[in-house]
């Protein structure tokens, strides 16, 4: 039977975890090595050295240890550097020619992350909880939608990996695509960073919770409509994956003018999870006979979490059998989608109905043909519910050919094994771009 691992639900790329809470001054950068590496065969090599303070690693030096781990490939380089600040110091076990050379790194400050080469401006706020997370604002590329000396602005509420936004801040690939095309036409492009993940304070984002995230979505949103330059009458709103469950969640206080969703969910996670499996083991060819009764468990063990609200360890001691078949075929419970069960539970929680009830904008929910992760009825029963209460505020597209991840197929078929694999594709970034800006100009 093929592994149908839980994990596989948004937006999929290296994990890097955040920066432990500060308690007083600016809120620092995180820190990162400042060098090119490569890895291939269980082997990690120096190809640059961009670190001022690394004189003594060498390019062809081989890195074998971390604060005394042994790493074997670029992304346990990574998750061993931990949530660190820069100026931090961690221990390295090199290899260099046949020798074994240990050094302390002093970490530097991770580049600023910019759009199409031009640095954005980094922020802080602080949140009801008290935590600070970093903001991230590209000003406008051009004045072409500037009114009375301010612009429009769009803010991203990413998908469900715990990954900084630095990861995006290229123009390579449609979410960097999409950035410079609205920032080349007159938009400020706004992100802040999940609690937890990249500069952030706050519990690592990998075993916190849904709220929090939540909260931060919302307080930043809040800030933006303050900030100088900046329309608060034209405010836009981009969720992805798990962000566009989260974004109408925060609509409203956020004022936003429109949003545009990618492969979102209204249903309960919960049901979500259910119809989702269901679907894959399906694709997947898996014989019914095997199907449903591993789906009767499933609905045992998820009922437990997500009705009962049960932890891992009381599920565990009420049906110890049932949670074997479930994480031998899902992965641990403890690990929903990359994320704390907590997170999950919280989630499950959400009142999106009632966000996208209550939202008075305008949507453009937009689905790929060929996305498996998440289903064409939430996305368009989103934009049915906008429209029961404001006709004609919504609009529901399919877009050919895309899986979840915006890469193209020639069929579903194709798709489902082949996630983020597919052709490069602009299709997204050019119908999300394109009714921003026209929503933008009214």
């Amino acid at each position: 039977m093929v592994r149908a691992s839980i994990r596989v639900l948004v937006l999929a790329t290296t994990m890097l975890t955040g920066i432990a809470a500060s308690s007083a001054g600016e809120l620092p950068r995180r820190g990162v090595l400042g060098v090119k590496l490569s890895g291939a065969g269980g082997i990690v090599k120096v190809e640059e050295v961009m670190n001022p303070a690394l004189g003594a690693l060498k390019p062809g030096d081989q890195i074998v240890a971390v604060d005394g781990k042994p790493v074997a490939t670029t992304a346990e380089v990574i998750g061993a550097l931990g949530r660190r600040r820069e100026g931090d110091l961690v221990p390295l076990g090199l290899k260099r020619g046949g020798e074994a050379v240990q050094m302390d790194a002093r970490l530097m400050a991770a580049p600023v992350p910019a759009v199409d080469g031009r640095a954005m401006e980094l922020g802080e706020v602080t949140l009801p909880s008290g935590i600070r997370v970093r903001t991230q604002l590209a000003r406008p590329n051009s004045d072409k939608l500037t009114r009375d000396g301010k612009a429009p602005a769009m803010m991203m509420l990413q998908g469900i990996p715990c990954i900084t936004n630095d990861t995006f801040a290229s123009t390579i690939g449609p979410i960097g695509r999409l950035y410079k095309t609205l920032n080349d036409a007159g938009f400020a492009i706004y992100l802040v960073e999940k609690p937890g993940t990249g500069d952030s304070e706050g519990e690592d984002c990998r075993t916190g919770g849904f709220d929090i995230e939540v909260e931060a979505f919302r307080a930043a949103a809040q800030e933006l409509a303050k900030l100088p330059g900046i329309d608060a009458s034209r405010l836009f709103g981009v969720g992805i994956s798990m962000g566009a469950i989260q974004v109408p969640l925060i609509a409203n206080d956020a004022g936003f003018k429109g949003i545009v969703t990618w492969g979102g969910a209204v249903s309960p996670f919960y049901d979500y999870l259910m119809a989702t499996f269901r679907r894959r083991f399906v694709l997947q060819n898996m014989p019914a006979g095997e199907t449903e009764p591993l789906l009767r468990v499933w609905r045992k063990v998820l009922a437990a979490a997500f009705v009962d609200r049960l932890d891992r360890a009381a599920i565990a001691a009420r049906m110890p059998d049932d949670l074997k078949v479930f994480e031998d075929s899902a992965g641990s419970l403890d690990e929903v989608g990359g994320r704390s069960l907590r997170f999950a539970q919280e989630c499950d929680d959400a009142p999106v109905t009632a966000g996208w009830q209550a939202y008075r904008g305008e949507l453009l929910a937009l689905h790929g043909e060929f996305d498996w992760v998440s289903e064409a009825y939430d996305d368009a029963l989103s934009a049915y519910i906008v429209n029961a209460n404001n006709p004609g505020k919504a609009a529901f597209e399919t877009v050919p050919g895309l899986d979840h991840t915006m890469t193209a197929h020639a069929t579903l078929a194709d798709s489902f094994p082949n996630l983020m694999k597919g052709a490069q594709s602009d299709l997204f970034e050019k119908r999300a771009a394109a009714w921003l800006i026209e929503k933008a100009a009214l």
